[in-house]
This record gives C-alpha cells, structure tokens and sequence, in this order.
C-alpha cells in the first residue's frame, strides 16, 4: 500500500463517504483516480466499496467493515446510508473539500483537542484554519423538504445549547464556534437569509453555504471540469 492509498483510505472513513472528483482534487491534481480506487475495491484488496447509485451515473465510496475497523473507525462508517445520512455527508464533504477554503470534518471525540466541551451533539462538525484564525463549525445540512420554521427552531435550540457551557459561549462570542448551514438551492439560502436577518438578535453567528444535491452533483462537477481544475469558489452568506 501506497501513502496515498492510506491517505484515501483516511479520507474515505473521515468523511463516511467520498465521490471520484473530490478525490481527484485532493490526491491526484485532478488527474483521474479510476485506477486506484478500482484496485482497492478489488477482490484482491476488498479496502472500499463502490455504490453506483447517484444521479447522472455517479459512484460514491465507502470503506469495506473489515477496512473501517482496521483503521479504528466505527462499524456505521461502512454500514449502509440512508437517503439523509447520505445527502448530508456529501453535503458535509463539499463544504470541506471543494469550496474556496479548505476544512476538515471533526469527529465528535476530537472537539475536547479544541477545547470544546462534549454536548452530545449529532450534528457534524468541521475545522478551518487559516493564518491568524480557526473557526469549529456545526453544520446543519437540510433536507429540501425541512420547513424553514423548524429549521430556525432548531438553530434557536442549538444556540441555546452553546449559551450553557461557558467554554463554548467564550468561543461563540469570539467568531471562533459558529453555525453552518449547507443549502441546496440559492432561493432557499435567500430566502432563510432574509428570515434570520429578522431575528432581533442571534447568539451565534451563522454562515449559508450552497452545496449541490444529489440530483446537481453530476452537472456542477461536469462544470468544474469544464471550467478547469481548481475547487468551485463558495457561494456564502454570512449573519450573526
């Protein structure tokens, strides 16, 4: 094994699930990956699985349960997806890896390294660095069906949450732990925008990103590649 395959293989278990155009990106130079990932999904190495199931013939990938454990990941990394948890980590994966920054999905056990309380939270969470700054997101990736008004409910309750512990309520003043919300259509990210600028007041600041679903992943990866290498930049919004 190669350490590149390793660090795909990270990548993979890290993210749930990858797609071939991330993983062009990060580890080839957009250079295409087909036969590496067909050589470890195949039966002499069984390391990932590959699930032709996305709109516009994609493939996405996940790692075999004998790989997850041997990489010390939980069994659910390669248990089956359901519609949401799919939707979300890919929803989750774009917004690390091809927006104009690059962020790293946190596992709820690495927060204590940043000195976040456990909340018990689901949700996902991701870092970003830069020179004179880290911002801990969590994310928050609705289904298109998920009403607005439960959507704000649910911020509310979450930025509840964050007010109680005192190390997050410190870093929540500060910029540096904040919402994330991946939407997949730029109507609704206008339109929820709009309803959280009527909010008098929010504890924590939010940032709206728009990430493609499903149904557009196809056609805004075939856009990239139309464009030319190099991650999409980010179409965001930021309140607080």
């Amino acid at each position: 094994m190669t350490d590149r395959d390793d660090q795909i293989l990270n990548h993979i278990g890290r993210y749930r699930v990858s797609i071939r155009a991330v993983m062009q990106e990060l580890f080839f130079d957009g250079a295409t990956c087909d036969h590496v990932l067909q050589r470890l999904a195949s039966d002499s190495e069984k390391r990932i699985k590959i699930f032709r199931l996305l709109p516009g013939r994609l493939s996405y990938y996940q790692l075999t349960l004998t790989e997850a454990r041997h990489r010390g990941f939980p069994d659910d990394r390669a248990g089956k997806r359901t519609s949401f948890s799919l939707r979300e980590a890919l929803a989750v994966l774009w917004f690390c890896c091809m927006t104009d920054k690059k962020r790293r999905r946190v596992d709820p056990q690495e927060l204590p390294k940043f000195g976040i309380p456990d909340t018990r939270t689901t949700k996902p969470h991701s870092a970003e660095f830069s020179d004179d700054h880290a911002v801990i997101y969590r994310i928050f990736a609705p289904s298109p069906g998920a009403r607005d008004d439960y959507l704000l409910l649910s911020l509310k309750r979450d930025a509840a949450e964050v007010l109680e512990h005192s190390e997050l309520r410190e870093w929540a003043a500060a910029g540096t732990y904040a919402f994330a919300i991946l939407f997949e259509t730029e109507g609704r990210l206008k339109r929820f925008k709009r309803r959280l600028e009527s909010e008098k007041s929010f504890p924590v600041q939010v940032r709206l990103d728009l990430v493609p679903g499903p149904h557009r992943l196809a056609y805004t990866i075939r856009k990239l590649q139309k464009n030319g290498p190099g991650p999409a930049p980010a179409d965001t919004a930021r309140t607080s």
